[in-house]
């Protein structure tokens, strides 16, 4: 059963031999051996890295050869866990098929750049799900088999093979059955309780999303269906040893009786030791005190790229942290300066550019859409971001406008521009600072004849206005206007409430002294030439209630956030055949950047678009909607209109995508060729 192999490469593996069912032994390979696997074997794999935060975090993946014996699949499975328990319980366990290796497993064999499997030659085994299947049979070197390709050449191809023709090859539809299941099984979440009663173990559905961390018990092991990504075994502290041993035997079950594939993806991981990919599914995790920050782990040198001490959050009271978490702004790793550049502000307007006067920069309607063209210099060159900020009452037309001027702007630029999506109510950081606190976003659409504070088309006859103050220091200030009534009001933040005889400035018990100096500064621009009126959280007069419709219930606080900490990721996403692909690329550096592919990074509230030269016009055009795409499919609680989404163009990377990175070679892409490069060097 030795006779078929699989090439991948790298890191510790045991491999499991044996004449008999009561004599399995492990046995250690030697390095030049890694990445070398036997269909009738079966194989355990320990990978060690150290995570962003200092720690060593741990994988172990049992690799099942398709000829393998049960008893060797079991072993392995019993071999993983002894391993587990070695390293003291806090590994996790992956489940690897053979054919249908997890893109981690095969991270860790990145340098052989090639997965292959020897097979028959046969007709049967060539199809059109990848050009490459034919082409690495293909024994003439100076042809590619491609749209390029002459009825000679085929017949030279097939000759070689021993039979067939073109027609012969299997369409890529009919071999595209595994990977189709990936990505057409829209499963829901589920969370499923494994527990002992009476000698018995059961499993039972217990929830949908919203998943939340209380779900989980240390006393039981749980089942948490992730739908593409395969099963995770969840194992508490103090489950009985029974259900420890039969959990992954029940999620096998549960693979037969849901009739999923025998290959699907199971993952174990122990109670404390859970990985991001596990908690992304959760929209409320509990993380230890010193890792509350911003939404993802920074690297040191990140936070330092910001230029601000404050970016350091384990370093802070944990009031300052609250505060930073809540105000701060969206993608605080995109901060390509101090945002004292030159701005631009143009609003859409029958689907064209309209320029917003300069005297009014900052002000913006939640009913319009606008794109702003940001110039600033580094290292003695002219750099340009165009952000496009769409109000959450903008029509969809205009959004769409937003996005397409966006990119004529870019091309007039010579594509030498970032591109930033801005929602309202998730601005970036870098966006905030550019308007030095003196942000105000208004309800409703813009005026024609806009000239004063008071002259657009939201304000109220009743002469009464609300709005929200947030923010961290005087240059990220902001005001938004929110509906005047009392459920609109916030123990965390101060709020300017306008009326036609008095302005207040409401001041939460859980805001800071900083954000009602803020407020006092705000209040000058949204009401202008009034005196101020400051009231405390429980001691409002009557005269308050009633500008506000009434006394109401409101939020008493936010706290801290309970979100997971994911570290980013990176993934190649496209589009065939009308079905959007998404394959992650684990472990990730910069060779992983496809300069024939758009790219997706991750990286927490910033998404990444990233866009290789090579890439198809049809790739570049749909680039945004590759990535808001990726956001809706996303098994985490992150939403369009709460994302940041940042275009990039290969070889104009900021600092902040390039950080991200263990290491960044900016020489690296100078002598690569793209597909389309080496093509013509064949086809002239």
């Amino acid at each position: 059963g030795k006779d078929t192999r699989q090439t991948i490469q790298h890191t510790n593996h045991l491999a499991m031999h044996g004449p008999s069912p009561k004599n399995f032994e492990v046995k250690p390979l030697e390095s030049q051996e890694y990445g070398t696997f036997y269909s009738g074997d079966s194989y355990v794999l320990l990978h060690t890295k150290q995570t962003r935060t200092g720690k060593l975090e741990w994988n172990i993946h049992f690799w099942l050869g398709k000829n393998t014996s049960q008893d060797e699949k079991g072993t392995a499975a019993i071999k993983a866990v002894a391993l587990d328990n070695t390293l003291g319980g806090t590994p996790v366990q992956h489940r690897e098929v053979q054919s249908h290796e997890s893109q981690m497993f095969l991270s860790y064999f990145k340098k052989k750049g090639v997965r292959m499997n020897v097979v028959s030659n046969s007709i049967g085994n060539l199809n059109g799900l990848n050009p490459l299947h034919v082409s690495a049979l293909w024994p003439y070197p100076n042809v590619f088999s491609d749209e390029h390709s002459n009825s000679r050449d085929h017949e030279k191809f097939f000759e070689e093979l021993g039979s067939g023709s073109p027609d012969d090859v299997k369409d890529a539809e009919e071999e595209a059955e595994d990977t189709d299941h990936e990505r057409a099984v829209e499963r829901e979440i589920t969370l499923h309780k494994i527990w002992e009663e009476d000698g018995e173990v059961n499993i039972e559905k217990i929830a949908e999303r919203p998943l939340k961390q209380e779900n989980l018990e240390s006393g039981n092991c749980f089942m948490l269906d992730g739908g593409v990504s395969g099963l995770f075994v969840w194992v508490g502290k103090e489950a009985s040893p029974k259900e420890r041993q039969e959990s992954m035997t029940m999620a096998e079950k549960y693979l037969e009786t849901r009739g999923y594939p025998s290959w699907t993806s199971v993952t174990r991981i122990i109670d404390g030791g859970e990985p991001p990919m596990f908690k992304q599914y959760f929209s409320s995790w509990h993380e230890p005190e010193d890792q509350v920050g911003l939404g993802r782990v920074y690297k040191a040198e990140e936070i330092a790229a910001t230029g601000d001490e404050e970016f350091d959050i384990n370093s802070l009271h944990r009031e300052k942290r609250r505060l930073l978490a809540k105000s701060l702004g969206k993608a605080c790793g995109f901060m390509p300066d101090d945002g004292s550049g030159q701005i631009e502000i143009w609003r859409i307007e029958n689907f064209e550019l309209t320029p917003v006067d300069s005297s009014i920069y900052g002000f913006f309607f939640g009913g319009d859409s606008y794109v702003l063209k940001y110039t600033y210099e580094k290292e003695g060159r002219e750099m340009y971001i165009i952000y496009f900020w769409q109000g959450l009452n903008s029509s969809q037309d205009e959004k769409a406008a937003s996005a397409i001027l966006a990119v004529q702007m870019d091309n007039d630029l010579a594509g030498k521009a970032v591109q930033v999506r801005v929602v309202q109510g998730s601005e970036p950081q870098h966006f905030l600072r550019i308007f030095k606190g003196k942000m105000v976003v208004f309800m409703g659409g813009h005026a024609s004849g806009f000239r004063n504070i008071h002259d657009h088309d939201t304000y109220d006859v009743d002469g009464t206005r609300m709005f929200q103050i947030k923010g961290t220091s005087d240059v990220d200030t902001r005001a938004q206007q929110v509906s005047e009534k009392a459920a609109s009001l916030n123990s965390d933040d101060v709020f300017v409430v306008e009326t036609p005889s008095v302005t207040y400035v409401w001041i939460g018990k859980e805001s800071s002294e900083d954000e009602l100096n803020m407020a006092r500064n705000v209040a000058e621009l949204v009401s202008p030439g009034r005196e101020l009126v400051e009231i405390a959280e429980e001691e409002e007069p009557d005269e308050f209630w009633n500008s506000i419709g009434g006394k109401d219930e409101y939020q008493k606080s936010r706290g801290l956030p309970a979100k997971p900490l994911l570290e980013p990721r990176l993934f190649k996403c496209s589009e065939v055949r009308g079905k959007f692909r998404v394959k992650e690329m684990c472990n990730f550096t910069q060779e992983d950047l496809s300069v024939d592919d758009v790219m997706v990074l991750d990286a927490g509230e910033e998404v990444y678009v990233w866009i290789g030269n090579g890439a198809s016009e049809e790739e570049k055009t749909n680039s945004l909607k590759l990535a808001e795409d990726y956001i809706r499919c996303d098994p985490t609680d992150r939403t369009l209109d709460n994302t940041v989404i940042i275009t990039v163009k290969q070889g104009e990377e900021p600092a902040g995508f390039k950080l991200i990175f263990d290491e960044w070679d900016p020489a690296f892409f100078e002598n690569f060729k793209t597909y389309n490069d080496i093509r013509q060097e064949f086809h002239p």
